[in-house]
């Protein structure tokens, strides 16, 4: 299964790897990008850990508990999350007292020229330190194996980055 790691940070992992005379990227499905081995992480990054980004706003905060417990439950065990939410305060994420987790608030939703979801990234890229960028949404559920899958599939592969192909509905009721 090719699952989904930051599509927006493919831009600087590209110039990262042309900077350093490599010309393609991996897939970990096995697709397209030609195979390399992997370079250890930039500068200010911690090898082996994984960031966990999330950008959400206010109609989603009832949901902030949920992707929380997803982070938790991951069998990775060196991670952090980052949550930006572009909305009022989030009570959850507020309150939440746990040093792996970083919250950022602006009150930017609704306005003209709101950030997009790119830029929402963007900005949580910014502040990560993990080797590895991986994706929620804030309205899924994620098993507790979803990242060690990916970077399991990735390593395996040789891949510097993978993109999602398949997803699954299930309903909870």
């Amino acid at each position: 299964l090719c699952s989904f790691l930051c599509r927006l940070r493919w831009q600087t992992i590209l110039s990262q790897c042309r900077a350093a005379g490599r010309t393609s990227l991996a897939c970990a499905c096995g697709e397209g990008f030609g195979r390399e081995a992997r370079s250890p992480p930039p500068p200010g990054f911690v090898a082996g850990r994984v960031s966990i980004i999330v950008p959400t706003f206010g109609p989603r905060h009832h949901l902030h508990h949920q992707i929380y417990k997803c982070f938790v439950a991951q069998d990775w065990a060196d991670k952090e999350l980052l949550v930006l939410d572009t909305d009022r305060e989030s009570r959850f994420f507020a309150h939440l007292r746990d040093e792996r987790v970083l919250y950022f608030r602006t009150d930017a939703h609704g306005e003209v020229g709101k950030p997009s979801l790119g830029s929402k990234r963007n900005t949580l890229l910014a502040n990560c330190s993990g080797e590895f960028v991986v994706c929620f949404d804030d309205d899924n559920l994620y098993a507790p194996q979803y990242v060690s899958t990916v970077l399991g599939h990735m390593a395996a592969a040789g891949a510097t980055m993978t993109v999602l192909t398949a997803a699954h509905g299930y309903d909870v009721s």
